[in-house]
This record gives C-alpha cells, structure tokens and sequence, in this order.
C-alpha cells in the first residue's frame, strides 16, 4: 500500500501543473486519482469544446505495462464515473460517484487558458492535482479515507488533505 501511495506522490510531483496534454486527442489531463489496492491510476481529462463527453476518465495500467484502458460500466457506476452538475462558457462542474461530498470545478486560467481543477476543501477552493483512495472491504471494496494532494497557487508547493468521505 506504502509503495502505491509513493509511486502516485512522484507521478503528482512530476505532472503537477495545472493541466498537461492528455493521452486523448482535444482532451488536457487535469488531475488523477489513484488506490491503495495497486499502482493503477484514473485519468480525468477534459476538452470543454466536446459537448457530449466533456470529461473523459480512464485508467492508466501502471500495475502491468501502462497501457491506457477504459473504465468499466461497474466502475463507472461504482467509483471512477462522473456526472455533470453544471456547465458554462468557462469551465463545468462534475461529481465523482466516490466522492460525491466534493465536486470538481473545471476552470480556464484567463492568462494561460490552461484548464485545471478544484476542489472545495475546508471552505476554499484549491487547485487539486491528485486524490489517493485508501480502499477496504473485499469483493467491493469501499472507500475508508482519502488523501486529496493540493496547491493554493499554480507555483505553490503540494500540500495535502485528509478526509473520511463516508462523514461528510
């Protein structure tokens, strides 16, 4: 679990400007998630130009060879799935079934036009670069806590936020 948590810091460190160029076409790469169970991680990528499928979560199979692979319809509806809550010119707002207590702003940076991500955590919002899901349970696992790696400023350093979605 240790190593998981390690490998999803050095990929955060390594990838944590606002947004990056996704693996998809149009689409920007805006934050991951990544669990305790392996090395696999979920990708949330957006292109605001795509009407019908303005988020695009996958997994990156970290685990095995890193190849790209869609997620499943038992996670999308279990865990890893969004839905739209609003929308406008500048950016939308989605849930992640996991995390339904905090919902995802998408932004346009006005100098930069880079998309990213936040997250109100503590009654402000932060720029949100990774969520770590500490998972238990067997067969269907649940989430018991999660680790949500932040920045107040795009140049700010990483910090991180802790939280039992299940009391929230």
């Amino acid at each position: 679990m240790k190593a998981c948590f390690v490998l999803g810091l050095v990929t955060l460190l390594l990838n944590s400007t606002a947004s990056f160029a996704g693996n998809y076409p149009g689409y920007s790469s805006i934050f991951t998630i990544d669990k305790s169970t392996n090395a696999n991680e979920v990708v949330y990528e957006v292109n605001l130009a795509n009407a019908s499928n303005p988020v695009h979560p996958y997994w990156i199979m970290r685990a095995q060879d890193g190849h790209l692979e869609e997620l499943t319809s038992i996670e999308r509806s279990r865990a890893f799935g969004i839905s739209i809550t609003s929308r406008n010119a500048s950016g939308l707002q989605f849930k992640i079934v996991a995390l339904q207590s905090h919902p995802v702003t998408v932004k346009t940076d006005p100098n930069t036009h880079a998309l990213y991500a936040t997250m109100n955590l503590d009654g402000s919002d932060r720029i949100l670069v990774n969520c770590f899901l500490h998972l238990s349970g067997g067969l269907i696992p649940s989430v018991s806590t999660v680790d949500v790696m932040y920045k107040n400023t795009f140049d700010g350093p990483v910090l991180r936020l802790s939280f039992d979605p299940n009391n929230e």
